[in-house]
């Protein structure tokens, strides 16, 4: 039996948190929504989640802010973040927070090693 994914919706805007869970529950995911990031950080304490989809501005806390404790709560939890309000400060901000995410996730993990040949010596 496959697994059907969960899908955490965080938005304050009640109609996209309805638009979002009604396409996401026809294709087949599990879905669960919060209208702040705290109610959020509270649901992913209960219950585990395969992805978040999230609004970027909040009046409780910001969508990126809630992308770190989410990757602090769960590393494997894929999120995205939506915007009504594209701009390109948000864009460059939004990329700086993953930017730091990222570096600081491949420095604490150890780069695997292989049983690859040691080609330092041959000849090319």
């Amino acid at each position: 039996m496959v697994e059907t994914a969960r899908v955490l919706i965080v938005d304050d805007e009640n109609s996209i948190l309805m638009l979002l869970k009604e396409a996401l529950t026809a294709w087949g995911y599990q879905v669960a929504t919060a209208s702040t990031a705290t109610d959020a950080l509270a649901v992913v304490r209960t219950q585990v989640f395969d992805a978040a989809i999230t609004d970027i501005r909040m009046p409780d806390m910001s969508g990126l802010e809630l992308l770190k404790q989410l990757k602090a709560h769960d590393e494997s939890i894929e999120v995205v973040i939506m915007t009504g309000y594209p701009t390109i400060a948000s864009a460059v901000e939004a990329l700086k927070e993953t930017q730091e995410m990222m570096a600081k996730a491949a420095s604490s993990t150890p780069i695997p090693t292989t049983n690859a040949p040691d080609m330092s010596k041959a000849k090319v």
